[in-house]
C-alpha cells in the first residue's frame, strides 16, 4: 500500500519540478542576459565618455593655440590666418562632438581674428553665434568675452556708440559675476575710454575711479595707462592740476615698472602738453624728447 503510494506521488510531482527546474533556467538566462546587456552599455558609455574628454581636450587646446597667434608679440597677417584655421578646426570637431561650449568659445575667437584684422563685418556674425550659443551654455566669464567680443564688431562712432557701450558694460557684469575682478576693471577702463572719446568725461571718469579701487584692492601694479587716461580727461575738462598729477603719476608708476612700451610714448607726450599749457617750457621739451626717443625705437 506505501509503496504504491509512493509511486504515485512521483507520478505526480515530476512534472511540478520538470516545471520548476524550466522556470529557474528562465530566470537565470533573463538575469544573466541582462548583466550582459548593462555591461555593454556601460562599456559605450564609457567609450563614448572617454572620447569625448578627448576631444574637448583637443578643442580646448586648438582654441589656446589660436589665442596665442592673435596675442603674438609682433604679430604678422599670417597668425591671424593661422588663427582662423586652427578655430575652424575646433568649431568644427566640437559641432561631431556636441560640445556646445567648444562651439560657443571657437566662434569668439573667429571672431576675435577677424576683429584684429579690422574686418569687423565678418567678425559680427560669429560674435553673435558665440553670444547665442554662451548665454546657453557657457560660464559667466565665457560670456563675458562674448560680449566683449561681440562689442568688438562695432565702430566708436556715434551710430554704433550706443551698441557697443551695451555689450561692454553686458561684459563687466558678466565678469563681476564670475568674481574676475581684474577682468572686469579692465573692460571699466576700456569703455571709460570710450566715453573719453564721445566727450562724456563724468562718466569716464567714473568708470575709472571704480576702476581704480577694484585695481587697488587686489594688488594689480599696471596702473600707468589707468593714469594717463585719467589725466586726458582732466585735461579736456581744462583742469591742469589735476591732469598734471596724474600724468606725472603714470610716468612715476611706468618707470617704476620699467615699462618701455608705446603706452610710455603716450604718457611723456601728454605729460610735455600739461608742462606747456602752464608754461613750463623746459620740463615740456624734457619729457617731449623722452616721448621721441621711445618713437624711434
Amino acid at each position: 500500500m506505501y509503496l504504491n503510494t509512493f509511486i504515485l506521488f512521483l507520478m505526480i510531482e515530476k512534472p511540478i519540478f520538470n516545471h520548476v527546474k524550466i522556470h529557474l533556467y528562465w530566470y537565470t538566462f533573463k538575469h544573466i542576459f541582462r548583466i550582459i546587456c548593462t555591461m555593454i552599455l556601460l562599456l559605450f558609455v564609457c567609450d563614448a565618455n572617454a572620447q569625448f574628454e578627448k576631444d574637448t581636450n583637443t578643442v580646448n587646446t586648438l582654441l589656446k593655440s589660436s589665442q596665442d597667434f592673435i596675442s603674438k608679440t609682433g604679430r604678422l597677417q599670417s597668425d591671424l590666418s593661422a588663427a582662423l584655421s586652427l578655430a575652424n578646426k575646433a568649431e568644427n570637431i566640437s559641432i561631431k562632438a556636441g560640445y556646445k561650449q567648444g562651439e560657443g568659445n571657437s566662434n569668439v575667437v573667429t571672431a576675435d581674428a577677424y576683429n584684429e584684422m579690422n574686418n569687423h563685418a565678418a567678425a559680427r556674425p560669429y560674435a553673435s553665434k558665440a553670444v547665442d550659443i554662451l548665454n546657453k551654455y557657457g560660464n559667466d566669464i565665457e560670456k563675458a568675452k562674448a560680449y566683449i567680443s561681440l562689442g568688438g564688431t562695432y565702430d566708436d562712432n556715434d551710430s554704433d556708440f550706443q551698441e557697443k557701450i551695451k555689450l561692454y558694460e553686458q561684459g563687466i557684469a558678466a565678469f563681476h559675476k564670475a568674481g574676475d575682478k581684474i577682468s572686469e576693471a579692465q573692460i571699466m577702463q576700456f569703455t571709460a575710454d570710450l566715453y573719453y572719446n564721445q566727450n562724456q568725461y563724468a562718466k569716464s571718469l567714473q568708470l575709472l575711479q571704480q576702476a581704480l579701487v577694484i585695481y587697488q584692492s587686489k594688488g594689480y601694479k599696471q596702473l600707468q595707462g589707468l593714469y594717463n587716461l585719467m589725466g586726458a580727461v582732466y585735461n579736456s575738462k581744462n583742469d591742469y592740476t589735476q591732469s598734471l598729477y596724474y600724468n606725472l603719476l603714470a610716468a612715476k608708476t611706468g618707470e617704476q615698472l620699467k615699462d618701455t612700451g608705446r603706452i610710455m610714448c603716450t604718457i611723456y607726450d601728454r605729460l610735455a602738453l600739461n608742462y606747456l599749457n602752464i608754461s613750463y617750457y623746459q620740463q615740456a621739451l624734457t619729457y617731449f624728447n623722452q616721448a621721441l626717443i621711445i618713437s624711434e625705437k
